[in-house]
């Protein structure tokens, strides 16, 4: 059985030392399949990557959209209750004027030279051109007051749901 062996190990290493070449193919073919192999596990591992970033982004977007539609909803509360407070306003105004039509007008050049000539600081004296700047300027002031709560909780609104966005 040694005998037989050792004839074995004669014709391989005589094989290897005259077709060396065909040994070298061999052997780069094999090497090549293996990379193959590996570059094949690579392109799957890649795509499934692809796959799970394209749900996470699709994800992502549906949860923006839905925060969007969340802030343009409460956006549209907060818009219909300031337009609210502006036509109550308005509407006072309204009712704040026509009540001052029957006041008299202010004379021209009559005017009292001294404060005792004034009826107290009722407003019962108030000339109706008076009392209409008066009413007009407060309606004003009661709108921009209207418009500035609306902006702050506008902006109350965004940054505490950015800052319990920010916090997940």
């Amino acid at each position: 059985m040694g005998c037989a062996v050792s004839a074995l190990v004669g014709v391989v290493v005589t094989f290897l030392l005259t077709q060396w070449k065909l040994v070298l193919v061999g052997i780069l073919l094999a090497l090549l399949g293996v990379q193959t192999m590996r570059i094949d596990r690579a392109h799957r591992q890649y795509a499934e990557l692809q796959a799970q970033y394209a749900e996470a982004s699709r994800k992502a977007e549906a949860d923006a959209r839905a925060t969007e539609r969340k802030w343009h909803d409460h956006a549209a509360e907060l818009g219909a209750t300031k337009d609210e407070q502006i036509r109550d306003i308005g509407s006072k105004l309204d009712a704040a004027l026509a009540s001052l039509r029957d006041r008299p007008s202010r004379p021209i050049g009559n005017v009292p030279s001294t404060s005792t000539a004034c009826k107290g600081g009722t407003g019962a004296g108030l000339y109706r051109d008076d009392g209409e700047f008066l009413a007009r300027l407060a309606s004003r002031a009661a709108t921009i007051a209207a418009e500035r709560d609306y902006c702050y909780a506008r902006y109350n609104d965004l940054r505490a749901t950015t800052g319990a966005e920010t916090a997940k």
